[in-house]
């Protein structure tokens, strides 16, 4: 709704907010549209980098992180069997270092973890899958 104007303004704060909230629900759908939002934002930086800014190096370090969460949300969804989240791991995997999809990997498990002691799926029901380290 919020993330594309649907019977509101468009407004990707909003959309983050509700993804997130769906998302940590364990809800696949919600986890792949959290991850295309964040990939989106980190794609904006990489075009219009704040360069020569204050706020360059912050930029960096949280569109980072955004690259980093992506995966991993869509590590979550793809581990439901969604095809999409499986597609777009393939496709942002090229953007990050080995230690980048290791760190996304274990924030998976965490989270799936998580979920598991508060008595929500249990962690059988979600394999996360391993990606291979890559030498970058």
């Amino acid at each position: 709704m919020y993330s594309r104007g649907e019977g509101v303004p468009r407004n990707e704060a909003e959309a983050i907010r509700w993804y997130r909230l769906a998302a940590e629900q364990g809800d696949a759908l919600a986890q792949t549209n959290l991850g295309v939002i964040l990939t989106r934002r980190w794609h904006r930086y990489q075009l219009e980098p704040l360069e020569g800014t204050d706020l360059a190096e912050a930029g960096r370090r949280s569109a980072e992180r955004d690259l980093v969460r992506a995966f991993m949300w869509f590590t979550l969804s793809a581990a439901q069997g969604n095809e999409a989240a499986q597609t777009n791991m393939g496709v942002i995997e090229r953007w990050l270092t080995s230690a980048q999809i290791a760190e996304a990997q274990r924030l998976s498990r965490e989270r799936n973890e998580g979920r598991a002691q508060e008595g929500n799926e249990p962690s059988e029901t979600i394999r996360i899958p391993r990606i291979p380290n890559r030498p970058r």
